[in-house]
């Protein structure tokens, strides 16, 4: 296993495919849809081992707004019994410690940027 993993920004991908394309926002290279991470590259998480193949680059959310590229690729490398450690302590909604696993919402705003944050358990039975 890989002990200095794969660091995934707050996008799903993982932060190597990441090219800086200006001083707001960070482009994936070779995302299969274009995916701009606004505010650049915010490392989320790590994975560790093979397990980084579940970190595709596309974008996709569910009904809810959750963004599922980041959670799914998450739940896959758990079930595939890889490792991921989530590297986010506080909630990007209300700013409290999070307790157990959290979840990722996100939007195409304009300019086709992508806003995402990850947030509490709390926060996420609020949303729906």
């Amino acid at each position: 296993m890989d002990n200095f993993g794969v660091d995934i920004c707050v996008c799903g991908h993982p932060v190597s495919k990441h090219v800086l394309a200006d001083t707001e926002y960070a482009r994936c290279h070779g995302s299969t849809t274009l995916c701009r991470c606004e505010g650049g590259v915010r490392v989320v998480g790590r994975s560790f081992g093979t397990v980084s193949r579940f970190f595709r680059r596309e974008m996709r959310f569910d009904e809810r707004g959750r963004y599922a590229t980041l959670n799914r690729a998450v739940e896959k490398c758990f079930e595939s019994g890889g490792e991921y450690v989530w590297l986010t302590a506080e909630c990007e909604s209300c700013g409290l410690d999070i307790e157990g696993a959290p979840t990722a919402y996100g939007r195409i705003a304009r300019g086709g940027v992508l806003e995402a944050e990850v947030v509490c358990g709390i926060c996420s039975i609020e949303r729906g």
